[in-house]
């Protein structure tokens, strides 16, 4: 793999794979990029004074001219503009080479040009290679295969996160993607997979159990309405407001509380306490007792017919509102993923008729020449 700069029209860096190993000149001999424009030192003299110093003249030659004079090593090496930049740092002219440690003058570093024609001639393998693309083309062609490449990375139009290639998308969009639309195994309304668990937790169509008689028969829809007259449902003596504390199922709360008896203490003790009767008029607590306890059954059944009729109210409104909130959830994925997979089949015969026609154009110019 070989990285280019500045070599690709309107793309600033690339990385590609030639089909044939490309030339060494035309590589930065530090970083490998393969660049327009390269550096390199010259070999040149410089005439010395008695003391080993430079007079500041030099001139190109080979050969040292007199013995006032020496030959500074010559470095071979190419450089980048960036990597010249590391070694010639900010106003200093003079520095090493990084390579073989020679010393280099900046004014004696002579700029080399390449040929990019030459460059862009080159045969490449599409930089999609590693996820399935086997076309080979011209790199100055490269930037335009890219542009419609099946095997470009896209970002899922069901915004799930994941990249995956546009020859995939339909597929990955189908069955792959944790946003699609499923149908519940329970209800078959449309939901998306994500979703699922919360959905099926609240599903009034998936079966449930009943904790206390273990019917296995229930939808999750039908358990309230259950426990309400499930037999084995523990439930509390009516008269716990005056503090009875017997609890159990309803069989035995029913038996508990026809037996009055075991309820005289409670009764006067609460009477008692509020003021309701006295003890100076002890022929009178069986009556008021009486009173109290028809007064209470009388107001518990009519707030638990209010209840009751209030809890099937809130349920309906409950129902309904799931039922729409998941409609709309349904249209809007689906609408999205419609109108982003038009979007993208429209790119794709776009760049398909423009590569079509300058396939069309460069054969017709070769039809011609070849009459010529």
């Amino acid at each position: 793999m070989e990285t280019l700069r500045g070599i690709i029209p309107n793309v600033l860096t690339e990385t590609v794979e030639f089909t044939k190993s490309c030339p060494s000149k035309w590589k930065c001999d530090k970083c490998g990029v393969i660049t327009s424009t390269l550096w390199r030192s010259s070999s040149s003299t410089i005439t010395t004074n008695g003391y080993g110093h430079m007079n500041g003249n030099s001139s190109i030659s080979s050969v040292p001219s007199t013995s006032s004079s020496s030959l500074i090593p010559y470095c071979a090496h190419r450089f980048c503009g960036q990597c010249l930049e590391t070694i010639f740092v900010g106003v200093h002219t003079v520095g090493k080479c990084p390579l073989d440690t020679v010393t280099l003058h900046k004014k004696q570093t002579i700029e080399t040009v390449a040929n990019v024609d030459n460059i862009l001639s080159q045969e490449v393998y599409c930089s999609h290679k590693s996820r399935g693309c086997r076309k080979t083309m011209l790199l100055s062609e490269l930037e335009n295969h890219l542009k419609s490449c099946l095997y470009g990375l896209v970002h899922c139009p069901l915004k799930c996160g994941q990249g995956v290639t546009i020859k995939s998308l339909p597929n990955h969009m189908a069955t792959e993607c944790p946003r699609r639309v499923i149908s519940c195994n329970y209800c078959e309304e449309d939901i998306v997979l994500e979703s699922k668990n919360e959905h099926e937790n609240v599903c009034p169509k998936k079966p449930v159990i009943c904790n206390y008689c273990k019917n296995k028969t229930l939808l999750r829809g039908e358990l309230k309405e259950h426990l309400e007259r499930c037999d084995l449902k523990p439930r509390n003596c009516r008269l716990i407001p005056l503090g009875c504390k017997f609890s159990g199922t309803q069989l035995e709360v029913d038996k508990h509380e026809s037996e009055w008896t075991t309820h005289m203490d409670i009764f006067l003790k609460n009477l008692l306490q509020t003021g309701t009767i006295t003890q100076d008029k002890p022929k009178n607590r069986l009556a008021d007792v009486v009173n109290i306890v028809k007064n209470l059954n009388a107001e518990n059944a009519e707030l638990m017919d209010r209840v009751n009729e209030l809890s099937e109210k809130v349920d309906k409104l409950e129902q309904t509102n799931r039922k729409l909130s998941d409609r709309v959830n349904k249209y809007e994925t689906i609408q999205k993923a419609d109108i982003a997979s038009i979007r993208t089949v429209i790119e794709l015969m776009r760049k398909e008729l423009e590569n079509f026609k300058l396939e069309f154009a460069r054969t017709r110019e070769e039809d011609e020449e070849s009459e010529v």
